[in-house]
């Protein structure tokens, strides 16, 4: 049975980078550290499982029951989601890290966070490939937050994601969009705005939007 640990398209990278490739890995062991270092990222995982226990009606809940948790951006939301509704959300989660030569911010080439989650679904938490020598400058930036092309390897992820999920028969795979300007570039992976409350509060917004995939 695959694990997260085959996810990552870390064959490709070496096939790019090679010997010069670093690689950091952190397992639900590290939990804490994954939080310590992706709070946001986190609490936006955890929000994702709480919605759609509530639109999915998964679990009896009370929908505002854990409003203040929302409030303050708790990273260990998922923590609170538990004792609500008995049940582990996050069940395994794996973050990856490489960088072309030493591991400092201007050499990243990948960041990622995917975690096999209630209700049996795949939640890519966080995901980010970056090619340091193709700058893209501010006037040109599609993306706001993309300071460099990527690697081209986001298919290959997918991909990778839905292997994970066939083998589990898992139905979805799920994310939340940061900004409403990733929303197109995730439905060319055949991702769609969640059909809810969240979804639409979130396109309005601009911000924090739910997406899911079928798996085929």
């Amino acid at each position: 049975m695959l694990s997260l640990v085959n996810i990552a398209p870390l064959q490709q990278l070496r096939e790019r980078f090679g010997d010069a490739l670093s690689v950091q890995e952190y397992g639900k062991e590290e939990l804490s550290k994954i939080i310590k270092d992706k709070p946001l990222g986190m609490h936006a995982l955890g929000g994702n499982i709480w919605n759609r226990i509530v639109t999915r009606q998964w679990a009896k809940v009370d929908p505002m029951q854990l409003s203040g948790h929302f409030q303050r951006q708790d990273p260990k939301i998922h923590a609170a989601i538990r004792k609500v509704i008995g049940e582990e959300v996050i069940r395994d989660i794996r973050m990856v890290k490489a960088w072309r030569g030493v591991p400092r911010k201007t050499n990243l080439v990948m960041e990622l966070v995917v975690a096999d989650v209630y209700r049996d679904e795949l939640h890519l938490g966080d995901v980010t490939f970056c090619d340091p020598d193709r700058p893209i400058k501010p006037a040109d930036r599609v993306y706001e937050l993309q300071t460099h092309k990527g690697l081209g390897l986001f298919g290959v992820l997918i991909k990778n994601m839905e292997a994970y999920a066939r083998d589990r028969g898992y139905g979805q795979l799920t994310l939340t969009a940061g900004n409403a300007d990733l929303v197109p570039l995730f439905r060319q992976h055949g991702f769609e705005v969640e059909d809810n409350v969240a979804g639409r509060t979130g396109l309005l917004a601009g911000m924090s939007i739910p997406m899911e995939r079928v798996v085929p």
